[in-house]
């Protein structure tokens, strides 16, 4: 809770201690989930104006296999994908932006009305890569 406190306060590098001090324990890691603290670490990475580190965390987090997975990815999922799309945009690797607009897309397909306009902008952005050569 202190981490998110700290990303409310725009105070990133600070979350980032606490959330590795949350999920370490003195003989290991606090639980079985081992990709569960990459999605929070994305987050302040991102505020912290570090992308690179940002797509890593979250590149390990969407790649993760985990069976518990599912709750997780309904808070972050479809944000991480918007979000890693916007980032490799922003650094000219068009098909990997494709790729992670075209995965928000299929998991806001059905999106309510008030975030139809995120829908909307997201397949714009996609337009656009296609545009330049993006598949």
């Amino acid at each position: 809770m202190l981490a998110e406190i700290l990303l409310a306060e725009k105070k990133p590098l600070d979350a980032m201690k606490e959330m590795w001090r949350s999920d370490s324990l003195p003989d290991g890691p606090s639980s079985d989930c081992s990709f569960c603290i990459e999605a929070d670490l994305g987050r302040a990475f991102d505020q912290a104006n570090m992308p690179d580190s940002a797509i890593v965390h979250w590149e390990k987090y969407v790649g993760a296999q985990y069976l518990g997975r599912v709750g997780q990815d309904g808070s972050y999922l479809a944000g991480i994908r918007k979000r890693l799309g916007e980032m490799y945009e922003a650094k000219g690797d068009v098909q990997r932006a494709a790729t992670n607009y075209r995965a928000f897309l299929a998991l806001w397909k059905n999106a309510d009305a008030e975030l139809q306009p995120q829908v909307r902008e997201v397949q714009r952005r996609l337009a656009r890569l296609k545009d330049t050569g993006g598949k």
